[in-house]
C-alpha cells in the first residue's frame, strides 16, 4: 500500500500528515510521487502519525509502508 492511500484512507491532507508527523510537506509530495526513497526514520514517523488515525497500529503501518520500498538507513 503506498503512503498516499494510507494517508487518504486515514482521511489527511498532505498538510494535516506534515504537521502530525513533524515532516514537511514536500517531504511527504517527494515520496507520494517517487522522488524520494523513505528512509526508516522517516517511515516510522509516518506510521505514528498514521496510527492515530487508523486501526493498525504503527509496526503493522510500518509493514505496509515496507511494500513501497523503506530503506534501512546505515549505522556509523
Amino acid at each position: 500500500m503506498t503512503l498516499k492511500e494510507l494517508r487518504k484512507r486515514a482521511g489527511l491532507s498532505q498538510e494535516r500528515l506534515a504537521v502530525l508527523s513533524g515532516l514537511s510537506v514536500e517531504t511527504i509530495r517527494a515520496v507520494e510521487q517517487g522522488r524520494w526513497g523513505l528512509k526508516l526514520e522517516t517511515a516510522a514517523k509516518l506510521a505514528e502519525a498514521l496510527s492515530k488515525h487508523l486501526p493498525e497500529t504503527p509496526s503493522q503501518i510500518l509493514g505496509l509502508l515496507a511494500g513501497v520500498g523503506v530503506e534501512e538507513e546505515a549505522t556509523q
